[in-house]
């Protein structure tokens, strides 16, 4: 019994630093804060939904250039 109560409370500890771990990683990459994503977390009970819903309301100062081959060459072989 008592080392059932020991492994409960590690898989708990565990699981709980990788949420924070992953709730950082999205904080960074999609720019929003922790409490909305642990607010999402908790209405959805998942947190790649949270992190798909932070990413999609991010917004972009100017749309990406379109890759043009050519060009794409050319970085290339100004990097060689």
């Amino acid at each position: 019994m008592c080392c059932q109560l020991s492994t409960c409370a590690q898989i708990r500890l565990l699981l709980t630093r990788r949420t924070h771990i992953v709730t950082a990683a999205i904080k960074e990459a999609c720019g929003t804060n922790k409490l909305k994503i642990r607010e999402i977390d908790n209405t959805l009970g998942d947190l790649g939904v949270a992190a798909q819903l932070c990413c999609q309301t991010q917004k972009l100062f100017a749309p990406p250039t379109s890759l043009l081959i050519r060009r794409v060459y050319s970085v290339l072989h100004e990097i060689r």
